[in-house]
């Protein structure tokens, strides 16, 4: 794989191979369709047939989605939700899914479905298709890939010769530490609603929570007994901020007596 003309030719084999791909999806979910038209209604059963092409169908507009995955966001979303449809990892699982797909298309036409020859003629040609692209792309994602440089198929299908690993973009984020971020968001959120409901359940029983008793300061009791009148034991003094000396400092508003001093001139 290190040759550069293997890769470019894998660039328009690869291209070639995802046209063709996003067809047969498309036909694929035309055909589940078609078959839930035609499901026979009389059998008790019938409602979960009808699911099951549903849910074939959603398959086949998500692979459609990952293959024409253009836009930025939708990248970001299937390298977060779907890895292994992103353009991190390989065809291999587009192809297996695909086989899936054509093995439930074909098996619903065991059934004496009454439709057109038409219509019969496609749904058979959609899960042939299935099979043999489905086919293809496990082949392809095994033949052009290079696992000691980390590059996959989709690598070499978007960038040919010029193929670089996509892990080591920054916005690549590896499943493993984002799952362990998750769980212990989880986990936090979930201890914090129990201890919540705790404190809840003692509220209303009744049982309040106790602060534990506040500092003494031992020091500060010993500056009180020290501000005790000398003469008459028990007895408080004065706060010093009251005392004439301090008030003469302050404004004339701010004294606490008239009577402090003299009112009179000086001269």
């Amino acid at each position: 794989m290190n040759s550069p003309g293997l890769r470019g030719a894998g660039l328009v084999v690869l291209q070639a191979l995802r046209v063709a791909t996003v067809i047969t999806l498309l036909t694929s979910g035309a055909a589940c369709w078609i078959l839930v038209i035609n499901v026979e209604k009389n059998k008790p059963y019938f409602i979960f047939e009808c699911f099951t092409l549903f849910f074939v169908s959603v398959l086949c507009s998500l692979l459609v989605v990952s293959e024409l995955a253009f836009a930025q966001f939708i990248k970001i979303y299937l390298r977060r939700m779907w890895p292994v449809l992103s353009d991190h990892h390989g065809l291999s699982w587009l192809g297996l899914g695909m086989i899936i797909i054509g093995c439930n298309i074909l098996g619903m036409l065991n059934h004496d479905l009454k439709m057109a020859s038409a219509l019969s003629s496609l749904v058979l040609a959609a899960g042939i298709l299935a099979l043999i692209f489905g086919f293809l792309n496990i082949v392809c994602s095994f033949i052009w890939c290079d696992r000691k440089e980390g590059i996959t198929s989709r690598d070499i299908r978007a960038n040919g010769s010029l193929a670089r690993s996509q892990r080591e973009f920054t916005d690549y984020e590896p499943p493993s530490r984002s799952s362990s971020a998750r769980n212990e968001k989880t986990r936090s959120k979930f201890v914090s609603m129990f201890w919540k409901k705790d404190k809840e359940e003692d509220y209303l029983n009744g049982q309040p929570e106790i602060a534990a008793p506040p500092y003494i300061n031992h020091h500060g009791r010993d500056l009180e007994a020290q501000s005790d009148s000398p003469i008459i034991p028990g007895l408080k003094r004065p706060d010093t901020a009251l005392h004439p000396m301090n008030t003469r400092m302050n404004s004339r508003s701010s004294r606490s007596s008239r009577y402090s001093e003299a009112n009179m001139s000086r001269f």
